[in-house]
């Protein structure tokens, strides 16, 4: 149930925490090219998503006529959980741009 999502969710982060954690006192700093570009991207991109996503839900709910009702428009009419998607880029992004000290 929600317990599990919200172990999941902290093991992954916990996960995409590790190369930063362990890189913090590398003395290896790879310069900033396309992967780092492509990584900040990602987690910019993500990170979009999930406002977006949320804000869209909100005014959603604000509105007295939706009440009880799914919310279906902009990213919620193309996946039932957006958030979770810019959430999950989010977090890859963070992953990859920390991976890049530990090769």
């Amino acid at each position: 149930g929600a317990i599990g999502f919200w172990v999941v969710s902290w093991l992954w982060g916990a996960v995409c925490s590790l190369p930063h954690t362990l890189g913090v006192d590398c003395s290896h700093r790879p310069k900033i090219g396309v992967g780092f570009l492509a990584a900040a991207a990602l987690c910019a991109f993500g990170l979009y998503w999930e406002v977006a996503a949320d804000w869209q839900k909100w005014c959603f709910k604000a509105d007295p006529a939706n009440r009880g009702l799914f919310c279906n428009v902009g990213l919620w009419a193309w996946s039932q959980h957006p958030n979770y998607f810019g959430n999950l880029c989010l977090w890859t992004g963070i992953f990859l741009l920390n991976a890049g000290p530990l090769a």
